[in-house]
């Protein structure tokens, strides 16, 4: 699969996604930190393979219309200015993070959602 600067790209961990904008030069920026330091999680660049882990990495589609140029902007952005409020599992994880670089809305984490169905 072949990446673009823009993408919404999430990888497979032990039971949930993480998220990330692939921001061209191989690398991503995301909003996460250790799976147990969540409380220090912060925005950073990595490179894909950082990102990947090892685990299988999708894109995560948005409108047509989607402004990969903003996307990235949004994303390199955050690195400068962080956001002011503090990793939270269900109102604040890096879904949400990913999801308002890609359209600009704060948004709810779909797979937060989920977990409140089952």
């Amino acid at each position: 699969m072949s990446f673009e600067p823009g993408d919404h790209t999430r990888v497979g961990r032990r039971g949930y996604f993480h998220h990330g904008i692939h921001v061209g030069d191989d690398q991503v920026v995301q909003f996460g930190g250790g799976v147990f330091d969540k409380q220090n999680a912060n925005i950073d660049r990595v490179s894909f393979e950082t990102f990947a882990n090892g685990g299988a990495v999708s894109i995560v589609p948005h409108e047509e219309d989607h402004d990969t140029g903003m996307t990235v902007r949004r994303a390199t952005w955050l690195l400068q200015n962080p956001p002011p409020r503090s990793y939270n599992l269900v109102g604040f994880n890096c879904e949400h993070v990913a999801r308002w670089c890609a359209s600009g809305w704060e948004t709810e984490s779909l797979q937060a959602r989920g977990l409140f169905k089952a």
